[in-house]
């Protein structure tokens, strides 16, 4: 049709009038109340008269703008309302960081302290897997109860509504879950508001264990020979810079702290150097089975350097064994 319909001219009509028409009587009546006073010798009466109805000019024109709003049009501010809730689901979303908890530790071995937090700090508040063979479950004490697994860095955390579940497992039953990192350290990774996702027999465990990238196992065993090296050679270059080889008759005491001065800077020196790299290999090793008593004995404190000996020696061994079979 080339014409309006009528009752749309006569919506047109009403949307003008409620625009126009409060506007037409707040202007009359303002400029009505301003000549009253004024003739009254009442100018601030008048200028205050005038105000006010100038103040519901506008607001008439407010309404009005809202009511003409188109139709496809919606006003922004629910969208601004739902924005705190897009932001809150985005927080709960977990972040799933893939790496072993000997990976996160090695950092405190591989780098300066100052270095190293600033580094783990990027982990904190996101969330680790966990798999492995249940150590001890300890009694619960403030609203929280702790679990520790064998062979792996982890100290986890448990709310107490998970009493029931974990007080049926038996120590060398396997767990798997899952928690968010709450501290990590050179040795444990802390772990909170853990989750326990299932359970199965220590046989399967082990067959988890035994499926594990062969890979990552054989450069672990090369890591191993190569510093094994390293700390034989050292041991041997500290052994020729010896100042006394046997303390002198005439010198008994004097040449007896000498040689004491050397074995203490001998074995400072291995921990600076080599302690650190020690204890993460022999960590990682032990997830995958590979384990030697004398590694275990000394890889915390060798006293002297026949001991560094021993156990570059040990160490070197166990990395040429192979994987215990399950």
């Amino acid at each position: 049709m080339s014409h309006e319909s009528r009752p749309h001219r006569m919506i047109q009509a009403l949307e003008s009038n409620a625009v126009w028409g409060p506007a037409a009587i707040a202007a009359t009546l303002a400029v009505a109340a301003l000549g009253f006073f004024a003739v009254n010798n009442d100018i601030v009466g008048g200028l205050l008269g005038a105000f006010v109805l100038l103040l519901l000019l506008v607001a008439a024109f407010g309404v009005v703008g809202k009511l003409r709003m188109p139709a496809g049009e919606t006003d922004p501010l629910p969208n601004k309302r739902e924005e705190p809730q897009v932001a809150e689901s985005i927080s709960r979303e977990r972040i799933i960081v893939q790496k072993s908890p000997e990976d996160l530790t090695a950092i405190f071995h591989q780098h300066l302290s100052l270095q190293a937090n600033s580094l783990a700090e990027r982990f904190v508040g996101k969330w680790l897997r966990f798999s492995g063979v249940i150590l001890d479950v300890y009694p619960p004490s403030g609203g929280t109860f702790h679990v520790v697994l064998e062979g792996i860095p982890l100290f986890l955390i448990f709310e107490e509504h998970w009493l029931d579940r974990a007080s049926v497992l038996d120590r060398g039953e396997s767990a798997q879950g899952v928690g968010r990192i709450r501290k990590i350290d050179s040795s444990f990774v802390t772990l909170e508001d853990c989750e326990l996702e299932s359970q199965a027999s220590e046989s399967a465990a082990k067959a988890q264990s035994d499926s594990a990238p062969k890979s990552r196992l054989a450069a672990l065993q090369e890591e191993a020979i190569a510093l094994s090296d390293s700390i034989l050679t050292f041991v041997a270059e500290r052994d020729q810079t010896t100042p006394v080889r046997t303390p002198r008759a005439d010198h008994w005491d004097e040449d007896n702290q000498v040689l004491l001065g050397h074995m203490f800077e001998t074995v400072s020196m291995y921990h600076q150097q080599f302690g650190a790299k020690v204890e993460a290999l022999r960590n990682q090793l032990a997830h995958f089975g590979l384990r030697s008593e004398t590694v275990d004995g000394l890889y915390q404190n060798p006293t002297n350097p026949l001991g560094i000996r021993m156990l570059a020696q040990a160490l070197g061994a166990l990395a040429h064994e192979k994987e215990l079979d399950s």
